[in-house]
């Protein structure tokens, strides 16, 4: 619902700030329509339980974005680590012929990630890889 329209439904003119957080509103309340909606804020609208309510809901949606940025971080880093490991130990595995070294890398990341890393680094494709691109690429 944009400003206009909740002016004319409630007469009301709030400041940008506050619409911001009336059109919050709005979208938390999803089973009610805009008319509706409208209706009730006129008579409920300057609520301080309202108005408490969404600070608490602004608050734990904060931290809730908090810990999953947090979290987005350390999966981004821990992928990064398996990666470099993977890189390393498929190296190994071209250098000395070993297939466990490659089995290894392939429990940290995707069959399709390893032949990236084989192609980018110049390692020799296995026959399971070409298979893997034979039956994946379409």
């Amino acid at each position: 619902m944009t400003q206009q329209e909740f002016t004319q439904r409630t007469g009301l003119h709030p400041i940008d700030e506050k619409f911001d957080t009336i059109h919050e509103m709005y979208m938390l309340c999803s089973a009610l329509d805009k008319d509706e909606f409208c209706l009730d804020y006129k008579a409920h609208g300057d609520s301080h339980i309202i108005y408490g309510l969404m600070g608490a809901i602004e608050a734990k949606t904060k931290a809730y974005d908090n810990i999953f940025n947090a979290y987005e971080a350390f999966r981004n880093e821990r992928y990064n680590r398996e990666l470099a490991l993977a890189t390393v130990l498929l190296g190994k595995s071209a250098t000395y012929n070993d297939p466990d070294l490659e089995r290894e890398a392939l429990q940290l990341v995707s069959r399709n990630t390893a032949i990236l890393i084989k192609i980018k680094e110049g390692y020799q494709l296995t026959d399971d890889d070409f298979a893997y691109i034979a039956n994946n690429l379409k």
